[in-house]
């Protein structure tokens, strides 16, 4: 059997994904004209095949956008992950800190206050509950009831519900996204599961907080190679040829990536991409330029349409399209509680002398002498030492530290008074 050349199955691959997997392709955006078929479409043609699926190369065009125009928000998004989490201070930050031999202090009450928001949030919740148009529909919207209430607690909603908002305050996007499980009469159920935020990705023309306007979205992640063909057994032979790190043009290079960069194992980004084409949604499997599987959503609205199985929102969309969670309004005040701390801490176990000239033989042994609990330092007759006041200083940071705190906790005016007793709403 003759040797399988990686750079033949990655032509195969870029082919197959700029056909669209079909012969007779007609082309409908062609840089040469409408209604042009052919065989070998041209390589730059983003148009549906007869069935409306898209080539690989429009698919993979669509994610290389995101991930060029929302830069700024999946860093951000990074950032925001990092101060939940209680990593506050850059090593810059942290050098110079070292360098003035001050205390790195952290106090991660931006943890709390979100954690205070989302709890509360939850609290709140009620049961799902449909109402009647009229009364000789109420045992419809019963029906409807028990059956919503059925796909929650078969999906562990609450879990899910509570695990998306703490997403979305944090990092500003959250969401679930829907899945068929066999059910117990060997017909499928619908499920969910959590996304993560670093995984997801979307249209970024769009504007709306609940991604109404979305045309495409989905989710890319590292898997191994045995994992990838477990998912696509009639691929295996091509999966098993692509190159090991495939996929590092397709990612935002999230924090947790790097335990897989420094493994061993055989490693693919895959990718699942979803996106919208005369009102129905459409998916696709690919890794690389190599297409794994497609096809047409299972999932049907309320008219009977191929729907998305993502179900998305946003804490907050600001002025340029970009979306974020409360960590963008709660940094600023975090920075100064952390540094304003550190500071006072500094100022207290230090302190400044005012000696006139000649006072000692060794100012710098004075100053190490000084800050001892049981220094000793020797005066030259005649002359005079004494510490300068300190308070003022310390006052002073302690007082715009009181001011950062209680920015912190007075922010979207959830107290912690709020937290306490149980709400008779709740059912």
């Amino acid at each position: 059997m003759p040797a399988i050349n990686r750079r033949d199955i990655l032509e195969d691959a870029r082919s197959q994904a700029n056909q669209g997997y079909r012969e007779n392709y007609r082309s409908s955006q062609s840089t040469v004209g409408k209604d042009w078929a052919t065989n070998q479409p041209d390589d730059w043609d983003f148009g549906p095949n007869d069935e409306g699926f898209f080539p690989i190369s429009r698919l993979r065009q669509q994610y290389t956008d995101y991930l060029s125009t929302k830069v700024l928000e999946y860093e951000e998004q990074k950032i925001a992950r990092h101060y939940y989490h209680g990593s506050q201070w850059t090593p810059e930050e942290i050098r110079i800190l070292r360098t003035r031999r001050q205390p790195v202090i952290t106090f991660n009450r931006t943890n709390r206050k979100i954690d205070s928001i989302v709890a509360l949030v939850q609290r709140l919740r009620q049961d799902p509950k449909a109402f009647p148009r009229n009364p000789q529909a109420q045992a419809g919207a019963d029906l409807v009831t028990e059956s919503i209430r059925a796909v929650c607690d078969g999906m562990d909603f609450e879990d899910l519900d509570f695990r998306a908002t703490l997403q979305a305050a944090t990092e500003g996007i959250g969401g679930i996204e829907l899945k068929l499980v066999p059910g117990d009469q060997m017909d499928p159920d619908v499920s969910g599961d959590f996304i993560f935020g670093d995984d997801f990705f979307y249209d970024p023309r769009s504007y709306k907080a609940d991604f109404s306007d979305a045309r495409y979205m989905g989710i890319a992640k590292w898997l191994d190679v045995e994992s990838a063909v477990e998912l696509f057994p009639d691929k295996e032979q091509q999966l098993r040829t692509l190159l090991v790190d495939t996929g590092f043009d397709l990612t935002t290079h999230a924090d947790r990536e790097f335990k897989w960069v420094y493994v061993n194992e055989q490693r693919l980004r895959l990718v699942e991409h979803w996106y919208k084409y005369k009102n129905k949604w459409y998916w696709a499997f690919y890794c690389s330029w190599l297409g794994l599987s497609q096809g047409v959503s299972p999932f049907l609205d309320e008219r009977n349409r191929p729907m998305n199985r993502f179900i998305m929102w946003s804490a907050a969309v600001d002025h340029e399209g970009d979306r974020y969670g409360f960590i963008r309004n709660l940094k600023g005040p975090q920075d100064e509680l952390n540094q304003r701390r550190s500071k006072a801490l500094f100022i207290s176990n230090t302190r400044r002398l005012v000696m006139e000239k000649g006072a000692v033989d060794d100012t710098e042994r004075a100053r190490t002498e000084w800050a001892r609990p049981d220094g000793l330092l020797e005066i030259n007759p005649g002359r005079k030492v004494e510490p300068d006041d300190w308070q003022p200083d310390l006052q002073a940071q302690l007082g715009l530290m009181q001011d950062a705190r209680m920015e912190i906790d007075t922010f979207a005016n959830v107290m912690p008074d709020q937290m306490q007793g149980d709400d008779p709403q709740r059912h």
